[in-house]
This record gives structure tokens, sequence and C-alpha cells, in this order.
């Protein structure tokens, strides 16, 4: 099958057909030279960690079939002597056996991620001077350096990353509603057991799941019921991973008066179906550290990702409001504040940050948070915020919640009654509760 490896790759549509061109290259490289084409000297997969970029790297050496070289594991631990002198021979070998590729996995384990020469230790500026002269020799040489890294783009130096040498750039995301519905689709493929399961109705549930989350997800619910001799499976069976997963820990042992949870997961619900129309699924189980959860969902069919994304200064304001609004029920309907609001305020004051050095806030804000010397790059370093300001924000958004929590009171109880009997709420579940609340 023509990029056979390539194809086993779900989604990713416009990264599968600039790695294709590259294949293609190898494939007739005879054509291209004549024609007076060169390849180019070097690509980067880059992104977070999870998401296929090793994958798309040996999908790009196994269908140009050409030679690979790479690092050996080992070195990325011993000292940069070993190192240089492995890369010097991995780019003398290439060259001898070309058309070939090299492969630098995590590149960013290998020169650091200072984007400035002056930012890295000894043994990485030393590493990255032997990668910057043996990649300057390949010209013409039919050796092509597939890199892949953990980072953005900033944290590489422009030396590396510019036209002549990493000259490619293909980032690789978490994927959104469309890729994971193609990257499902080519999993659950695999067994007869999901033929109930549409692959678009698991993406739904799954926002913010990363490619190896994905995969993990499918095999958990297949190993547990093929334990469990269950010929076909359903979308109950996914719940609890889906926790697990998003939770970062299995199920354990629940709290015995939870009344405070109940509340701050319907807190969170109802504020963000008021500012977002949305909803989502519930529990007050505990996974991992975490004691409950809510899980958003749009409310009509595909879930709209566009509607979650921050642009303003309004967006960042909505999602914050939702962040906090467990805090603030916990306040409105058991009469004082209750723990466990520490990942949503963490999580708030990343977003004002990033409101920041957006230019979304105050420039006095900007300048707080992107202070930095010269020696660093712009907006990596951050000071602190106008303590005045963001707690004005804080009270902002908190009242805001509050208001919103008041004017529904009757919707919240009804979802904590229900909450407090099943213990977990799918999201058909919650809307046919909201649905029976607006026609009274």
């Amino acid at each position: 099958m023509e990029n056979k490896y390539m194809n086993l790759i779900g989604g990713y549509d416009y990264q599968k057909e600039e790695a294709i061109k590259l294949i293609d290259f190898f494939k007739n490289y005879e054509i291209y030279i004549k024609n007076g084409a060169s390849l180019p000297r070097g690509v980067l997969f880059y992104g977070s960690p999870g998401n296929g970029k090793t994958t798309f790297a040996n999908a790009i050496i196994k269908d140009s079939g050409v030679n690979s070289f790479s690092l050996s594991d080992s070195l990325y631990e011993n000292g940069n002597t070993k190192i240089c002198k492995e890369l010097v021979s991995i780019f003398n070998k290439a060259k001898e056996n070309a058309p070939s590729v090299i492969l630098l996995d995590e590149i960013d384990q290998l020169i650091g991620t200072s984007n400035t020469f002056f930012g890295k230790s000894e043994n990485e500026k030393e590493i990255l001077r032997i990668l910057l002269t043996e990649i300057d020799k390949l010209e013409g040489t039919g050796v092509l350096v597939v890199a892949t890294g953990n980072l953005d783009m900033d944290e590489l130096p422009p030396s590396l990353t510019r036209n002549g040498r990493l000259e490619k750039h293909i980032f690789i995301g978490t994927p959104d509603f469309e890729d994971r519905s193609k990257i499902l689709n080519l999993f659950l493929s695999k067994s007869t057991a999901f033929k109930n399961i549409k692959p678009c109705e698991l993406a739904n549930l799954t926002q913010g799941f990363t490619c190896a989350d994905l995969k993990s997800l499918v095999n958990d619910v297949l190993v547990k019921s093929l334990s469990c001799k269950k010929e076909y499976i359903t979308y109950q069976d996914f719940h609890d991973p889906i926790q697990v997963i998003s939770s970062d820990g299995i199920k354990t042992k629940p709290t015995v008066n939870n009344d405070d949870v109940i509340y701050h997961e319907v807190g969170h619900l109802i504020v963000d179906y008021v500012l977002n129309d949305s909803i989502g699924f519930l529990s007050v189980e505990s996974y991992g550290n975490s004691s409950g959860s809510y899980r958003s969902l749009r409310t009509h069919g595909k879930l709209d990702e566009d509607k979650g994304k921050i642009s303003t200064i309004a967006d960042v304001k909505n999602r914050c409001t939702v962040l906090i609004a467990g805090l603030a029920s916990t306040d409105v309907f058991l009469g004082q504040k209750h723990a466990g609001a520490v990942s949503d305020l963490k999580k708030i004051f990343a977003l004002y940050n990033f409101s920041a050095l957006n230019g979304l806030l105050s420039f006095e804000e900007f300048v707080n948070v992107s202070n930095q010397t010269p020696e660093e790059p712009f907006g990596q370093k951050t000071v602190k915020v106008n303590e005045k300001n963001f707690s004005q924000f804080l009270n902002e958004i908190y009242e805001k919640a509050v208001d919103i929590l008041k004017s529904k009171e009757d919707l919240v109880k009804k979802l904590y009654i229900a909450l407090k009997t099943k213990r977990t709420l799918t999201s058909e579940e919650v809307s046919e509760i909201i649905e029976s609340d607006s026609k009274k």
C-alpha cells in the first residue's frame, strides 16, 4: 500500500500532506534532482508530548524506504564528548549511504530549550556548534535531518531553525474534534466490540486528550470488556477510563460527606451553561487526588471547539468565571467557601498571565509579567502580576459567578439532588434536568 505507515496516522491532514511531499522526494529522488530540485536539509516536528511527532518521523523513514541513522538512547545521559563524536559519525554515515534520513528525536533534550546561545550550558553550546556545522555540510548530499521536540518554536535558537537548516516546521498539536474523530475511527475499527460506538460521539467526550491518551483510553476499555467477556462496548464503559485519564489517577475511596464537592461541580456546570451554552457530565467519584469532576460539552451536535478558544478579554473572563464558580457555589449554597479550588485558582492565574502577555489587560500588567533580563527570550520569565489589579479581577469574576448561581438556584438544587443520588450524571441526564427546569 502506498505510504502505508503515514496512512496509519489518523487526522492531521495538512501535516500529512507536507510529510508525504518529503516521502515522494525520496521515492522519486532521481527525477527531482534531474529537474533541479534539492532536498530540504531539515524538518522539525514540534508540539506538546503524546501527539505523534516521533510517529510522523518514523513514517517518513519507513514509507521512504531509505537508510536512517540516529543517536543511541544512552548517549542522552552521558557527557557531550560522546554525543559530539557520534553526531559527526552518523552525519558521515548518512552521507555515505544517501539518500538517507538522520533522526534527532527529542532535540530539546540534546541542545536544551534556551533559544539564545548564551543561555545554554557549555555542553549544549558544543553540541549545537557541531550540529550546525554538520547540517551545513548536507547541501546536495541527499540527506534529510528529521527532528522532533516537545517545545514551542521560540524555544529553539533561530540559527538552527532558519532556512537552510531545520527549515520546515510542522506543528503537531493536541488533536481537535475532527482529528480526534479520525484517530478514534482508526483505533475503534480494530475490534468489532466497538461496533456500537461512533468516533464522533466519543470525540465529544475527549476534548483535550492527546493521541496517546486516546490510544490508552480505547485499549483500557477493550481490555476490561474482554476480561468481563462483554461482546459489545457501550459509551458507559468509557466513563471511568475517561475520568482516570483526565484526573491522572485511578478511582479511589470517595469522601463520606461530599455536599461541598457536589455543589462545587454543579457550580462549574451552571455557570458554563449560562455563559457558554454548554453542558457536560458530572461526577463526585474520586479519581487520583480529585474528589469530583465536570467535563464540558456543547449542547448542540458536534463540539464547537472554536467557542472554547481564547482571543479576547471577554473569553478570558468567561473561562475564569466558570473556574471560580465551584468556590462560589459552596459559598452561596453552604454558607461558606470550601477547600478544593486550588487547581481552579492556578488555572485562573495562568489565564491572567496569558491575558497580560497578549496585551489583553493594561500595559502595566503587560510590563509586569513580561519583565526579563537581556539574556532571556521575551515572555519567558514571569515576575509577578499587579496584586491590586489581579485582586479586582478575581472579585469581578467571583461576583459574576455568585449572581448567576443565585439566579439559577432551583436548577442547582435539582442537579444537586440528582448528583447526590447517582454520584454520576451523563450529559444526557444533565440535559434532561435542564430542559425540565426550563419548562416550568
